[in-house]
């Protein structure tokens, strides 16, 4: 397009007030909403949500704007043809990077049309050293593998007759499982992004975020009602459900080959560096810096009070490790020949069991007495991510 020297003051200003006002919605979605830029960006968490909150407003706002800046080159031919394919570019890849990319197109949840497979099928793909997230509901058992949970985060089962959301966060490497359901409405949950270095979800009815490691909505500070999760061997999981079924999910085409090829990136960089890899967490922090920030531990959150427990804790006190947290009195074992922890309440019919040996209860929570009812344990999550979320948590280690 051939530029034209007498230009209206209204064009001009319609074309360079459009495109200040459509870079600015989608450098804020860019900034705020796409994970990506929290190597550099620490904004205030309420900034974060903020933006989240108006994110549809923005788009609105963004892409009539635009069209706005657009028309008015089209009317007087502000820029030429190179100048609009480098705007538009730069909105396009702008808008997709911070609408679209995390929630629409890396990350899509698979709480309905999840595939599982049997463990004869599943022994094809999964090594029997590599962890798996179990859920077991009634003797009902599923298995979520790590690698295979690292993409769509979130994935949904019936199990044992009843609805599960199975939740994954890598930069945590926190598994937790959830009930859909709460105060009678199916939460239909998708992405968000991390914040702290842990998943963020959010409901789509009711655009409520939701931090992954604690369960609690943003805004009502409700808790999702939580299942418990026992992380162990593939070759455990085999030997203890051999009935059960496991989480499929090959990648499935380019989109996954490079989601997931990114993810191991920085996964690798998570586990190999001293701090976190998105830099929001203050590693040197009292409390945080009790432990190494990425020893890994079981964290236990009863009735508004939290415990960390290292594995040196657990083989210093032979496995099993009673306690009292939140008014209730329970018991953690880890099984070295499975290498998992299992945690129960010790109140049976209304005596109290003393578990002094993990020859006393199987993984499955039955003893001579009865079988014990299961508590949610976070396994093998790191420190600087437990004492973030909780940090008036009590950490029990042998030092």
């Amino acid at each position: 397009m051939n530029q034209i020297t007498n230009i209206p003051t209204l064009g001009r200003i319609s074309f360079y007030t459009g495109l200040v006002v459509a870079y600015i919605t989608v450098l804020l979605a860019f900034l705020f909403l796409a994970d990506l830029t929290q190597f550099i960006l620490h904004g205030p968490r309420e900034v974060h949500i903020g933006i989240f909150q108006i994110r549809k407003v923005l788009m609105v706002v963004g892409i009539i704007a635009f069209i706005v800046a657009m028309a008015a080159n089209y009317r007087y031919r502000i820029v030429g043809w190179k100048g609009v394919t480098a705007h538009s570019f730069a909105f396009v890849s702008l808008f997709i990077g911070g609408f679209l990319l995390v929630t629409y197109i890396m990350f899509k949840p698979q709480q309905t049309d999840a595939e599982f497979i049997s463990i004869d099928e599943a022994n094809k793909y999964i090594k029997y050293e590599d962890e798996v997230m179990v859920v077991d509901v009634k003797g009902d058992a599923r298995a979520y593998p790590h690698l295979w949970m690292r993409q769509p985060h979130i994935v949904g089962e019936t199990i044992g007759g009843e609805e599960v959301l199975m939740t994954y966060c890598s930069l945590s490497h926190s598994g937790l499982a959830y009930s859909p359901v709460l105060d009678g409405e199916k939460l239909e949950l998708k992405v968000f992004t991390q914040l702290q270095n842990n998943l963020i979800m959010f409901d789509t009815k009711t655009d409520e975020p939701i931090q992954q490691i604690t369960g609690t909505t943003e805004h009502s500070g409700k808790n999702l009602k939580e299942y418990p999760v026992q992380v162990m061997t593939y070759e455990a999981f085999r030997d203890l459900y051999p009935q059960g079924k496991v989480f499929y999910n090959p990648p499935r085409g380019l989109r996954d080959n490079v989601t997931r090829g990114m993810l191991m990136t920085v996964i690798n960089w998570q586990h190999e560096m001293f701090g976190p890899v998105f830099p929001t967490i203050d590693v040197e922090a009292q409390g945080i810096n009790q432990l190494h920030p990425k020893e890994q531990v079981w964290g236990v959150k009863l009735n508004n009070e939290s415990v960390a427990y290292t594995y040196d804790y657990f083989k210093a006190n032979d496995w099993v490790i009673q306690d009292t947290l939140g008014g209730k009195d329970i018991v953690l074992i880890y099984y070295p020949q499975y290498r998992t922890v299992a945690g129960f309440e010790r109140e049976l019919n209304g005596d109290l069991i003393s578990i002094d040996s993990a020859d006393q209860i199987d993984v499955y929570g039955k003893t001579e007495w009865g079988e014990l009812r299961r508590i949610p344990v976070i396994s093998e999550v790191f420190w600087m991510i437990w004492h973030t979320f909780y940090p008036d948590t009590s950490l029990k280690h042998h030092a």
